[in-house]
């Protein structure tokens, strides 16, 4: 009998994505709907720039969600699992999610992502990203004003 993991390997990443670093945010721009399998490669390619960003304080990660926010069930419990990781052991301490109002799965999904976030790190669900990074970039400086002083 297969194990599990070699089963997911048999399936291909659905929907897409591209990283990348904006001062102290790491933005993943992401194409969904999503699989398991997605959510794993994303993992993987979020891992180095999480370890870059850690030795120098706090960071939070910006999602901008197009086409679809649906993913596997499979899928979220992986995200939830890296969102903890990345809270407890790498320096985030924020996620926030931009999703236009038409993003399929908007209404539903969202309240995955707050059970996800809710308890782990602060978090935040915008329409717009100048709101979403308005919000990220304030609550950064704060706590870099708190740990270090005045920037």
């Amino acid at each position: 009998m297969k194990e599990q993991a070699e089963i997911d390997s048999a399936f291909p990443p659905h929907g897409q994505f591209r990283l990348y670093l904006d001062g102290r945010i790491l933005v993943t721009e992401v194409q969904g709907p999503w699989n398991v399998e997605l959510v794993r490669r994303w993992a993987a390619e979020v891992r180095p720039y999480s370890l870059q960003l850690m030795p120098d304080g706090p960071w939070a990660g910006l999602a901008l969600i197009k086409g679809s926010m649906l993913s596997t069930p499979e899928g979220m419990e992986v995200l939830a699992e890296i969102t903890a990781n990345g809270a407890q052991n790498l320096g985030c301490v924020a996620n926030v999610v931009v999703a236009a109002a038409d993003v399929a799965g908007r209404g539903v999904i969202e309240s995955q992502f707050q059970r996800i976030y809710e308890g782990v790190c602060a978090y935040g669900f915008f329409y717009e990203i100048d709101e979403a990074r308005r919000w990220l970039n304030a609550l950064l400086a704060s706590l870099t004003d708190t740990a270090e002083g005045p920037v």
